[in-house]
């Protein structure tokens, strides 16, 4: 109403939204010419939004003649007991590994995913097929995977998918929101798996756990530079980081 009660005022919007400037911007150019009477963007906004100013809706860049919805947005629930990553210990001998999951394409209507592990240092890789990013699902991979390879420690991202991580049976911990180089080593063993067996957009219903097995067989016994060009089955065994394993299970890490 106070732009309708004063006329010169409503004048110089009209004028300044024919030129095709935003409420913000003649607010804002109010304000720093001092006028003595002016309104912010917002009242330029509820008037526009009105019958007073509809009709002048046209020059704004959307074009629209109403405020915009906004969808309310489903409350994500939190992970329990989240420890930030900076809080992992730097101890010398303690065997950090990282974790992530990848899925299958929305197209392919398959809840299937797949966890994998690298364990720092060797560099060691293992994956494991989930039929879904429940967390009792990854709970179990999570379980199997350290059932083979000794780690003290477990950094993830914040995907709900982790907040069964209490139950993994070992010390976990978390990245910040959007930072994966905080867990570089699993980010770029995803990329390897990608560029060489499982490019985006496959359907990972079709894929095995035998040729995850296979695959991260051979990843594992790629010879690496920062590794003195030893492969990681190489690091691994040396390190002593595997456990006893019955041989059919053994031979998803030796080459």
């Amino acid at each position: 109403m106070k732009i309708e009660q004063n006329p010169t005022l409503k004048a110089r919007i009209v004028a300044e939204l024919r030129d095709l400037r935003s409420p913000d911007e003649i607010a804002g150019r109010m304000r720093e010419e001092e006028l003595e009477v002016r309104v912010d963007k917002d009242a330029i906004y509820r008037w526009l939004y009105s019958a007073y100013g509809a009709q002048y809706c046209k020059y704004l860049c959307t074009r629209r003649w109403h405020k915009r919805t906004h969808k309310k947005k489903t409350e994500r629930v939190m992970i329990p007991n989240r420890v930030n990553v900076e809080w992992r210990p730097d101890v010398p001998g303690l065997v950090h590994a990282e974790g992530d999951t990848f899925v299958s394409p929305k197209r392919a209507k398959t809840t299937h995913s797949v966890a994998p592990v690298v364990y720092s240092e060797e560099n060691l890789l293992a994956l494991r097929k989930v039929s879904s990013l429940k967390p009792a699902h990854l709970q179990i991979a999570m379980q199997d995977m350290g059932s083979a390879v000794h780690f003290d420690t477990l950094t993830l991202d914040i995907g709900i998918e982790n907040r069964a991580h209490e139950s993994f049976g070992t010390a976990t911990y978390f990245c910040d929101s959007h930072s994966p180089w905080q867990k570089p080593r699993v980010e770029g063993a995803i990329g390897l798996v990608r560029r060489w067996f499982l490019p985006k957009g496959t359907d990972l219903s079709r894929v095995s756990q035998e040729e995850l097995n296979c695959y991260a067989k051979i990843l594992n016994g790629k010879y690496r530079k920062s590794l003195g060009y030893k492969s990681a089955s190489e690091a691994a065994e040396e390190s002593g980081i595997l456990k006893a394993l019955p041989a059919r299970v053994a031979l998803h890490y030796r080459i």
